[in-house]
């Protein structure tokens, strides 16, 4: 009697708790599926938009890269009409040069006879005429050389304004990639995040079937209960004291359970920080057993120097190494003879878990 009222208690809680989870976890986790979708919808139009505004950004570098070479070209033609300038001006200071000599001709042939001298004048002053012509196109030709450095020197700025301008739009660039990175990530761990939630939802699921099948077994359990309890309704009346015993019994076995499952939670959490102190400890003694080894490898790499004891010893420095499972040192060793039977030696060593070591040591010639 006693077990079968304790078995339709222990039922009707179970069949209470069962009921009052069984659609929250589901519609919870469903809610938050939707959520994650609409985030990873959200990004996907984010990365988008970026992926255009880079496109628009690209176009525009590609743009100002033409009118930069547009600019070269007009340079590099301004650059060969100068040049032209340049040489003609040369031409003209030849034939100045020419013009020179043919009027120191002139002055000579006057000096040897007047008679000719108002031929000579009158072609003096075609002479100075076409030279005063040929200075003209030189004042000329200076100009449009000082126009052309001006144009020269406008372009220049240009160009510096459109390059100033290319490396804000590369900045901008980089900073819309790291943008997109960003985003990117974001959309990984959301996916990640949401493959979670469906792995979730499918344990939930399963925790559900599996619960239905136990309430199956329990609602037939508690139906086989029901027919032997009308069987023993009257048994109950006549029993009733004994009913009442049992009433209380069942109300002390609850206090003890509980009292057992309170114990057992403070055991959990005491071997739940029991857990938690011998894993770091573990992580101290692996910390120590690297330290070690690398000490190991240090006490090779100390070991291995060698010094040249002979009679003409003189001051040495000695570098070494060792290495012992991963672990690697290096070492450095001075020595020097005090005397012809004393060589001492100073030795320090550094190895790969970043420790130091020192040592020191002395020989002593016997015989």
């Amino acid at each position: 009697m006693k077990k079968t009222l304790i078995a339709s208690a222990v039922s009707a809680a179970l069949m209470t708790s069962f009921t009052s989870a069984y659609a929250s976890p589901y519609d919870n986790c469903g809610c938050i599926v939707e959520d994650m979708q609409q985030d990873i919808a959200n990004n996907s139009q984010q990365i988008e938009d970026n992926r255009n505004a880079i496109s628009e950004v690209s176009a525009h570098a590609d743009r100002n890269t033409g009118l930069g070479e547009g600019n070269q070209r007009r340079i590099d033609e301004q650059a060969a009409w100068n040049d032209r300038q340049e040489g003609v001006i040369r031409q003209n200071r030849g034939r100045l040069d020419d013009m020179d000599a043919h009027n120191q001709r002139q002055d000579s042939a006057i000096d040897n006879t007047f008679a000719q001298i108002g031929g000579i004048k009158a072609h003096d002053q075609a002479q100075d005429d076409a030279m005063s012509d040929l200075g003209q196109r030189t004042d000329t030709n200076s100009g449009n050389i000082a126009a052309n450095t001006q144009t020269n020197v406008r372009q220049d700025s240009d160009i510096t304004a459109n390059t100033q301008t290319n490396v804000r739009q590369d900045s901008d660039i980089s900073r819309n990639g790291q943008r997109i990175d960003s985003v990117s990530a974001q959309a990984d761990r959301n996916t990640a995040t949401g493959q979670t939630n469906t792995k979730n939802i499918e344990t939930n699921r399963q925790g559900i079937l599996a619960n239905a099948q136990l309430n199956e077994q329990q609602d037939s359990a508690i139906q086989a209960n029901a027919s032997t309890n009308d069987r023993q309704d009257e048994a109950l009346n006549q029993h009733a004291n004994v009913i009442n015993r049992n009433a209380v019994e069942l109300r002390d076995y609850q206090r003890q359970t509980s009292a057992s499952l309170a114990q057992h939670s403070e055991a959990i959490n005491r071997n739940t920080a029991d857990i938690q102190q011998n894993r770091a400890d573990i992580a101290d003694i692996r910390g120590d057993v690297d330290d070690l080894e690398a000490g190991v490898a240090a006490a090779i790499a100390a070991a291995s120097h060698q010094f040249y004891l002979g009679a003409d010893a003189g001051g040495q420095l000695s570098i070494a190494g060792g290495s012992y499972k991963g672990e690697n040192a290096a070492s450095l060793a001075l020595g020097a003879p005090l005397n012809d039977r004393l060589f001492v030696n100073a030795n320090w060593s550094h190895d790969s878990r970043g420790n130091n070591a020192y040592g020191a040591g002395m020989n002593i010639k016997l015989w």
